[in-house]
């Protein structure tokens, strides 16, 4: 994680992927998941952390409320890659 302001990371309207990751010496990850719409951004800890709610382009998968760490913001840069 980059050490960029936290608070600004995500903004409502954002298109973001759910990317877990796993840091270990021996084989570290990135997965890339399902495509979302950001709707609603609340700051916990005295904004150092945001809780993202995401409604998710599969309508099989519910709004749900995710930590920020776990998205990706996809940008237009990465959809014409």
């Amino acid at each position: 994680m980059s050490d960029d302001n936290k608070n600004d990371k995500f903004k409502i309207g954002d298109l973001v992927l759910y990317a877990p990751y796993y840091i270990d010496d021996e084989g570290s990850w990135i997965m890339s998941g399902d495509l979302g719409i950001v709707t609603n951004i609340t700051s916990e800890n005295e904004k150092q952390y945001q809780v993202v709610k995401v409604s998710w382009i599969n309508s099989e998968n519910d709004t749900v409320d995710m930590c920020s760490d776990i998205l990706k913001k996809i940008t237009s840069e990465d959809l014409f890659e």
